[in-house]
């Protein structure tokens, strides 16, 4: 098994979520994780979780960030399609989920210990979606002008594989 590409797989994820894509979509995931919103110091509660909505939520996430990750995701593919065996592909695919998975762990892990990091995760949410968002549109940009057909060429003669 190559531990490059392991390794590529698992910050293929985690640039995944990082993305202009899935990173705006986090309150929307802290809000269904916690059942309800922050106002000021206080958790406001709502009874209303069942698995329906999960299941709408999830569904909404996919095709959500279904642009940003299909880059990421392609590429893992294609080198889990040329792997030797049928396990190294599986283990590719499996470290890009884990890479995806981590920080949504690690915010679960945090908003179940610390209702004051979370607020102070709100206080820079809407500074970061905006960021977000002008990365997305210069990305748009570029695939719109053809420059980043060009960037990816370039790019690709200084890849690992």
């Amino acid at each position: 098994m190559n531990e490059i590409g392991i390794l590529f797989a698992l910050a293929g994820g985690l640039l995944s979520f990082f993305s202009p894509c899935v990173f705006p979509l986090l309150p929307a995931y802290v809000t269904h994780l916690t059942s309800g919103k922050i106002e000021g110091s206080q958790l406001q509660k709502e009874k209303t979780k069942n698995m329906g909505g999960s299941i709408l939520l999830g569904m909404a996430f996919a095709t959500g960030w279904s642009p940003c990750v299909g880059l990421a995701l392609s590429s893992i593919l294609l080198l889990a399609s040329s792997s030797d065996t049928l396990m190294q592909g599986v283990f590719l695919l499996g470290a890009y989920s884990l890479g995806m998975a981590i920080p949504f762990f690690i915010i679960s892990v945090i908003i179940s210990y610390s209702l004051n990091t979370m607020r102070k995760i709100n206080r820079y949410l809407s500074k970061l979606a905006f960021i977000n968002g002008v990365v997305m549109i210069l990305l748009g940009f570029l695939v719109l002008s053809g420059q980043m057909q060009k960037i990816s060429a370039w790019l690709s003669a200084y890849s690992l594989f």
